[in-house]
């Protein structure tokens, strides 16, 4: 287990805050639909999919990728929260692993049908890295679905003083490791005040390990 980490906020706050007005559910509900665009919920065997959700935090994605049929683990660094995501979801069954993302998952080579994480480019070290690692625990078939918002450039920068490699540039990473990668351009509104929007439109980026 790696060590803990001061909390950014308590979970309830933080579930609270990152789920004002609906934001967070609506994401989590349109990542959701575009990973069964890929990874199917179910197998022939009749068995969920396993799906990985990194820095999962309270399980707001972790919860709408459960409710579409997929065996989920949430990753966190953070025990509180992903305690308090089991409290909040008792009903979806879903799986913990703390760990720091930054290091090693700790997980078995070839485990996960599909991969995602959400809103935590700006805490990633080594993009690189990041990629080698969910390609190791990807089964082959797998695919790793990965939201970019232009706003996590920003919050990047604030975090470390570095510019955050650009999507183009992990395109060309995923592209290196997994051969095969699509961009979802549709785009997503989370939540709009007053004409503004709040999250952005993110560019999904769909890496497929062959």
């Amino acid at each position: 287990m790696s060590e803990q980490q001061p909390l950014y906020l308590p979970p309830e706050a933080y579930d609270a805050k990152a789920n004002s007005k609906g934001r967070r559910t609506n994401l989590a509900n349109y990542i959701a639909e575009t990973a069964r665009g890929h990874v199917f919920p179910t197998r022939d065997s009749g068995a969920k999919s396993p799906f990985l959700d990194i820095a999962a935090g309270t399980g707001i994605i972790s919860h709408a990728l459960a409710a579409k049929g997929y065996a989920v683990t949430s990753f966190d660094q953070s025990e509180p929260y992903l305690n308090y995501l089991q409290t909040q979801y008792p009903q979806d069954k879903i799986k913990t692993k703390t760990g720091d993302m930054n290091r090693s998952f700790q997980l078995q080579t070839g485990t996960f049908a599909g991969v995602t994480t959400v809103w935590a480019n700006r805490f990633i070290e080594d993009h690189s890295s990041l990629i080698k690692r969910v390609h190791n625990v990807l089964e082959s078939d797998g695919v790793f679905v990965w939201p970019v918002f232009s706003a996590e450039r920003t919050a990047y920068w604030a975090e470390t003083g570095n510019k955050m490699p650009s999507v183009n540039e992990l395109k060309e990473g995923l592209q290196e490791r997994f051969g095969t990668v699509y961009e979802e351009r549709v785009g997503f509104v989370s939540a709009v005040t007053k004409g503004i929007e709040v999250f952005g439109r993110p560019r999904i980026l769909v890496a497929k390990k062959i």
